[in-house]
């Protein structure tokens, strides 16, 4: 019987006859007959409904009482230094291509004092002072030096435009009011 013959009906047949269409145009046997799998919004769907019952909300519950779990994941998690020191360095490495001490050596060359003002920053976040900001352009992503935040926005405002600023200087001498 020739496999493939569209003409004899036997296009749905294996060469030793097996009905093809039953297996999805492959043999029992082989790697690609498997059950489909679910769809990631599928199994998504599926953990958000586990996730919605009271059995499995108070068990999550308990188990974050227990001192193991505080002590692993509680309030101080994120504020134990490698943690928080790993957490800047990936920072600095996803956004600037520099390291921590690419960024420390920086801090330490300009006496931890903005580029700009020559002034340490005074913003607080979250109760603690900031650090400085890196700058950089945004045309080469070549970093330029630490910023305080007030000198950061400033000169994100004058979208890093040389004339804008000179004419900025020149408005502010003009006007200065003496």
């Amino acid at each position: 019987m020739p496999r493939g013959n569209f003409l004899n009906g036997n296009r749905g047949l294996f060469k030793n006859g097996e009905d093809r269409r039953r297996t999805g145009g492959f043999k029992v046997g082989h790697k690609s007959y498997r059950k489909p799998a679910i769809s990631k919004e599928e199994r998504l769907k599926r953990q958000r409904m586990i996730r919605n019952t009271e059995e499995y909300r108070n068990k999550q519950r308990e188990k974050r009482k227990t001192s193991e779990w505080q002590e692993k994941w509680g309030k101080n998690y994120y504020n134990k230094p490698k943690v928080r020191n790993n957490r800047r360095n990936n920072q600095l490495k996803r956004y600037f291509g520099i390291t921590l001490e690419e960024y420390n050596t920086l801090f330490i060359k300009q006496s931890g004092l903005c580029a700009i003002c020559f002034k340490s920053e005074t913003i607080k976040q979250f109760g603690k002072i900031k650090p400085l900001s890196v700058d950089h352009c945004h045309k080469t992503n070549k970093i330029r030096g630490l910023l305080c935040s007030s000198c950061n926005v400033g000169l994100g405002h004058f979208k890093d435009d040389i004339l804008l600023l000179g004419s900025a200087k020149k408005y502010l001498i003009e006007n200065n009011g003496n």
